[in-house]
């Protein structure tokens, strides 16, 4: 699945913006895949990246 790639590139780069955009579209078009449980925690943890940087 290249967009889960492709955020992946994106959270390793440190473009959470765009990699929370992609996490989110996997999770939509890809509800019970492997890369949607795998996208749920990236999103937990830019979360927590945000939540700690304030």
């Amino acid at each position: 699945m290249l967009l889960f790639f492709y955020s992946e590139a994106n959270y390793g780069l440190g473009a959470l913006a765009d990699a929370e955009k992609g996490y989110k579209l996997v999770i939509e078009l890809f509800p019970g895949s492997g890369e949607s449980k795998k996208a749920k925690t990236r999103l937990e943890e830019i979360r927590n990246k945000n939540f700690n940087s304030d």
